[in-house]
């Protein structure tokens, strides 16, 4: 037979057991609640987003320098040097009928033609 005393434990464990276990039950209901606040944002539910708790960060805008865009004066340039013409199968003259600037017919050949 077992005592008094230790029945009454157990009884007394048994309903603190119960009792914690409502009370677990309600907390885990409580932290899905509020997860699921915390998960919602303007893109997946119906508020708007001015009233979004936490708002994306702005995008920062590179800090501005006194150099302009591109390679800088006494910058030494990268380029491909123009094989030699002895190296190729053959030159073709590609001659613009038109001036770009004024649009005027061109004729005769140039001595030092511009090469790209």
């Amino acid at each position: 037979m077992t005592p008094s005393g230790v029945k009454n434990f157990v009884v007394h464990q048994n309903q603190r057991i119960e009792q914690l276990e409502k009370e677990l039950e309600e907390l885990q209901k409580r932290q899905e609640n509020l997860e699921e606040k915390v998960n919602s944002n303007s893109n997946n539910s119906n508020i708007s987003p001015s009233t979004e708790i936490v708002k994306p960060e702005k995008k920062q805008k590179p800090k501005k320098t006194k150099r302009k865009r591109g390679g800088q004066k006494g910058h030494v340039g990268n380029h491909r040097e123009l094989y030699p013409e002895s190296e190729c199968q053959r030159v073709e003259d590609h001659l613009p009928p038109t001036c770009k600037c004024c649009r005027e017919k061109l004729s005769g050949t140039d001595d030092h033609p511009y090469r790209l």
